[in-house]
């Protein structure tokens, strides 16, 4: 059990890991509410987790919504106790292309994108049981919880960076990645004349907010730093105090190291947002994706990737 716990410890300290982060934090709390659901249920006070869920799921009703504004983010890491094929299709969706994104663009973007597609996919929710008069007396009797809004953002903002990644779909059909967003989104589309409207509109919110962080990324605006900015703020609130340390000032020997000038240099333009790799950069990374698959490809040659795709 120990064991257990030290894992989860270290995903939060390790750097780069923003999806698999994503993922620990939906499936904990999938289970502790579950299993807390079991124990109530057996003590014959199941009222309690549903009414707990009241306070975390979001409402379309504008007045219980202002008296629990952030349930248009906490709804979010929450699902279905009754549809495990839901909890399970988001992470497996957001494993794999979250990976692909934060291979482009980073770890923090990767859950940028997943934080603003659950706003901007509440943000639909609320509107269309507000504005389309046929929703209004259904106001009262549903609610949207799950990670699809911030799953379909993840989705269409991988598109949208290697929009003809090839998926290989249950593992056998090679299919592009745009088309297998496209298919998604319209689905999404067409299910709004289903029970499920909100669901669908906080999908198609999502994919929406997916697209516009990728396109505006390459525009040279990041939307990831509010959220960076929250969440450095957050860590540092629970972070252990330093002790005070004592300086002790000895004599200064002058050392020589031999560095490559050059290539720190490279390597300093590549992670800069606004460096631009050449054409023969880009040919030679397309002739390795021809000969080796795009897997080959490191991680350094992704982000160029991207970052050449900033010039269309």
């Amino acid at each position: 059990m120990n064991d257990i716990f030290a894992e989860f410890r270290n995903a939060f300290k390790r750097d780069n890991n923003g999806v698999v982060q994503l993922i620990i934090i939906n499936v904990v709390v999938f289970l502790v509410l579950g299993f807390l659901r079991v124990i109530f249920w057996l003590a014959g006070n199941d009222n309690i987790i549903e009414n707990t869920l009241k306070w975390l799921t979001l409402s379309p009703d504008l007045l219980t919504f202002i008296t629990r504004p952030w349930t248009a983010l906490t709804y979010g890491f929450l699902h279905d106790f009754m549809d495990i094929l839901h909890i399970l299709f988001n992470m497996l969706m957001l494993y794999w292309m979250g990976r692909l994104v934060q291979d482009y663009i980073g770890s923090m973007r990767v859950v940028a994108i997943y934080v603003w597609g659950v706003l901007v996919g509440a943000l639909f929710f609320l509107v269309i049981y507000n504005v389309v008069p046929r929703l209004s007396i259904f106001r009262q009797a549903v609610h949207l919880l799950g990670a699809s809004g911030g799953v379909y953002a993840v989705l269409v903002a991988a598109a949208t960076i290697a929009p003809n990644a090839i998926v290989l779909l249950f593992g056998i059909f090679p299919v592009r990645l745009k088309y297998i967003a496209w298919f998604m989104v319209v689905v999404s589309f067409l299910f709004l004349a289903s029970p499920n409207t909100g669901g669908n509109a906080a999908h198609l919110g999502g994919a929406l907010l997916g697209y516009l962080f990728v396109t505006q990324l390459r525009k040279g605006s990041d939307w990831s730093k509010p959220i960076a900015w929250v969440l450095s703020f957050g860590k540092s609130l629970f972070a252990p105090r330093r002790p005070k340390m004592k300086v002790r000032y000895v004599k200064e020997e002058k050392v020589r190291v031999k560095t490559n000038i050059k290539s720190e240099q490279k390597k300093a333009e590549v992670l800069s947002t606004d460096y631009v790799p050449t054409q023969e950069e880009i040919d030679a990374i397309l002739d390795k994706i021809s000969a080796k698959g795009y897997d080959s490809l490191t991680k350094e040659e992704k982000q160029k990737l991207f970052m050449a795709s900033r010039k269309d």
